[in-house]
């Protein structure tokens, strides 16, 4: 089924591996200078983009979403001695408001529901795109939490 003796490298797949072994590079770096979690949200974000997310004619796209308010509308109301839950990811995957057919789908909401916010977030950007996937990046962990 496979033969090992006929390896053959395509200039894509050339190119593709030089690609990783850049982002391995950039976290080898982080992870050897105790980087903060906002050089290791350039690592995921590369990462995503080796995947075939968050180009700029992909379906999705990467949000950061680290400094971004949560509506609080759409938090739970809690008694006065609970503290409210305030995490909150720093990337999210969102659908790219460019592409056609996310596009199409919008305008729809849009024309019925002329305003609505379509993500969870206040800012005015992301308020308008809907967010599918949050990541949180910790930095300083093993690998065993190196989990995304």
């Amino acid at each position: 089924m496979f033969d090992e003796n006929k390896v053959t490298l395509t200039v894509d797949l050339e190119r593709k591996w030089s690609e990783i072994e850049r982002v391995y590079k950039k976290a080898k770096h982080c992870q050897k200078y105790h980087k903060d979690e906002n050089a290791w949200v350039q690592v995921v974000y590369s990462v995503l983009q080796l995947a075939g997310i968050g180009h700029v004619e992909d379906m999705l796209e990467v949000n950061s979403i680290q400094t971004q308010i949560i509506d609080s509308t759409l938090l739970p109301i809690l008694p006065d001695n609970v503290t409210p839950l305030a995490k909150r990811p720093d990337l999210a995957i969102g659908f790219n408001l460019e592409h056609e057919m996310v596009r199409l789908q919008v305008d729809k909401v849009n024309a019925k529901r002329p305003g609505m916010a379509l993500s969870h977030m206040t800012d005015a950007y992301t308020s308008t795109v809907p967010l599918a996937c949050g990541i949180e990046i910790k930095c300083g962990g093993d690998y065993n939490e190196a989990v995304m």
